[in-house]
């Protein structure tokens, strides 16, 4: 795989997108994309953005556990943090990151252990889709009520996925695509 050369940038940022990456060079007001695809990777041209970049606040993670592969979802000023791997093992936690208060409270857990899941946001409600533990890639819908910090399931959608593409519009939910544990997957579903 070719390395991003990325020595001329004082500030880097790394936004990860499956399959690839997008670096935010802040000093030079650019962006410099990187692809993965599959046969090594390549790099994309880097293109100059016409916006200053703000100094970001770091904020407060020494009250939550370091993890990968997780979902997030925001309910008015809290973001939600769902799964991922911590090590190498697929967990249930869920954490609460209070952007007014700076303080992370731990939730009640998921009802199956995952990563590479989706979340969405339905008012108060999220929506946790598909997802992976390592072995069993899942079609699991699960619901979180933010007010009463509960958990619910929905009926499967019948395709297993993780990394899947999600979106909410209204109260409509679209999954479409990710990989199903040997293949891509090509359908949408929608959910209302």
């Amino acid at each position: 795989m070719k390395r991003l050369p990325v020595a001329d940038a004082a500030v880097l940022d790394t936004l990860v997108m499956e399959p690839g990456y997008v670096f935010v060079d802040r000093d030079n007001n650019t962006l410099r994309f990187y692809a993965d695809d599959r046969e090594g990777g390549y790099i994309l041209p880097t293109v100059k953005v016409g916006i200053d970049f703000p100094a970001q606040e770091i904020v407060n993670t020494t009250d939550v556990t370091a993890r990968a592969g997780h979902a997030t979802a925001v309910v008015g000023n809290v973001m939600y943090v769902f799964g991922g791997m911590i090590g190498s093992s697929a967990n249930t936690q869920v954490d609460a990151y209070d952007m007014d208060t700076g303080e992370w409270v731990s939730k009640e857990p998921m009802p199956t252990a995952k990563f590479y899941h989706s979340a969405l946001t339905v008012g108060t409600e999220i929506y946790v889709f598909g997802g992976w533990n390592g072995t069993t890639v899942y079609d699991t819908i699960h619901v979180y009520d933010t007010d009463a910090n509960t958990w619910t399931s929905l009926p499967a959608s019948g395709t297993p996925r993780m990394y899947v593409a999600a979106a909410a519009v209204g109260t409509k939910l679209y999954y479409y695509g990710g990989w199903n544990g040997s293949a891509e997957v090509s359908t949408m579903r929608c959910y209302d």
